[in-house]
């Protein structure tokens, strides 16, 4: 390396032996090419997912035309649930904070209408009955797709969640305050489909955190946290007359349980990954999640497992997904990286088709993980939006609004 000398030529001098020293140092080339290319492979190697086009322009996979079928706005969606005959939906009622129930058709068009009094709401749907109830509140409402409000029930105790079958029983567990002070007890019941208690149960030492059942009403399954020398969570499984069938230990934050349709396995998930159960209470199979599991739900017959897990990227630390499906709790068909964090997962009772949305988009799977269409959308975060035949989408708004997407 030169020394420095002051003036022209000594600048010159300089720079020459700093250009001479340069190319003495072919790796900082190779370091500076390998950059490059990096960067390079984020554009040519990224997937289908990429820039987007708006709602009803063509994309790379499929061409979406949008229709508003209702501009009234109802009020920001908390649940949508396709089924055979329409669509379950939800709404906060911004005015008050109470919650509307509403039935639509296929097409996206309202069937009836009604107001359920609470503002903080558990949930549960199968088929054509949807339950709600206040949290905290003592009073159950259940609802009907053709037949609108058909049952209401009290309960002895504060509602902490609530499930359906597909013939309108109902598994509720609430809490039932002891006599000595700062203590809780919790109950589990079933009552059926015209509001008469089948069975109850008491878990002592346990605060209920989800509860779910089968479609027809053979399994009933809660997991509870368990309070005492050590503080963990467990499943309890029951079978339709009240019957305790098997427990399980849970490690981790329960997230997720579901129930197979015909009640042939549990599932149970946590942030890690999750754990399938047979009815006799055999574990069959794990899976570990390829991040924090966010979105759990059976696909199909044969209870193939969707699911979709937060991540981030290497490149900038930006929050992606990892969506994918599971055969068996634990095959892997096949699996897919989006660049934008999940919001929900709905999946079409008849089609077997998943629907996944984002802050920016709308994309429809098929169970073996072929895109069968994918657009922009510009609802925002606070929407919600199923695909009952696999060919159309209906979307809740932010602010209740439905609209219809359909292929071209």
């Amino acid at each position: 390396m030169a020394k420095y000398v002051a003036g022209l030529e000594g600048g010159e001098e300089m720079w020459e032996d700093y250009e001479e020293t340069r190319a003495d140092r072919p790796h900082l080339w190779l370091a500076f090419i390998f950059i490059l290319l990096l960067l390079s492979s984020i554009f040519i190697f990224r997937p289908h997912i990429g820039a987007r086009p708006s709602v009803g322009e063509l994309s790379s996979v499929g061409g979406m035309v949008s229709t508003t079928v209702d501009q009234t706005e109802h009020g920001r969606p908390v649940l949508a649930k396709g089924v055979a005959s329409g669509m379950w939906a939800v709404h906060a009622i911004p005015a008050d904070g109470r919650h509307l129930v509403r039935f639509l058709s296929a097409r996206g068009d309202e069937q009836w209408a009604d107001v359920a009094g609470f503002a903080e709401v558990v949930m549960g749907t199968q088929g054509n009955f949807l339950v709600i109830a206040g949290l905290g509140q003592s009073r159950v409402y259940v609802y009907h797709a053709r037949h609108r409000l058909v049952s209401a029930l009290d309960v002895p105790g504060e509602v902490q969640g609530v499930a359906v079958s597909g013939q309108g029983e109902v598994l509720v567990t609430f809490t039932v305050a002891n006599a000595e002070p700062l203590t809780l007890r919790t109950e589990v019941a079933k009552y059926s489909s015209q509001g008469q208690q089948m069975w109850r149960h008491s878990l002592h030492n346990e605060l209920p955190l989800l509860v779910e059942q089968s479609a027809d009403g053979e399994i009933s399954a809660v997991v509870n946290l368990v309070l005492g020398s050590r503080v963990g969570a467990k499943l309890t499984v029951i079978g339709r007359h009240g019957e305790p069938l098997f427990g399980a230990e849970i490690s981790g934050q329960p997230r997720h349980l579901l129930v197979h349709h015909k009640g042939e396995s549990v599932v149970v998930g946590t942030a890690d990954g999750l754990r399938v159960f047979a009815k006799d209470g055999q574990e069959i199979s794990s899976y570990n999640s390829p991040g924090a599991l966010k979105v759990l739900q059976f696909v199909g017959e044969q209870g193939d497992l969707f699911f979709s897990a937060d991540s981030r990227s290497i490149i900038n630390w930006r929050q992606q997904s990892i969506v994918g499906l599971l055969r068996g709790g634990d095959n892997l068909v096949w699996r897919e990286r989006i660049r934008e964090r999940v919001l929900f997962v709905s999946a079409a009772e008849t089609s077997r088709d998943v629907l996944v949305g984002t802050a920016q988009s709308i994309i429809v799977y098929s169970q073996e993980g072929q895109v069968r269409f994918s657009t922009s959308q510009t609802f925002g975060e606070d929407y919600l939006a199923i695909t009952p035949e696999g060919t159309n989408v209906l979307v809740l708004s932010s602010t209740g609004q439905v609209v219809q997407l359909r292929g071209e």
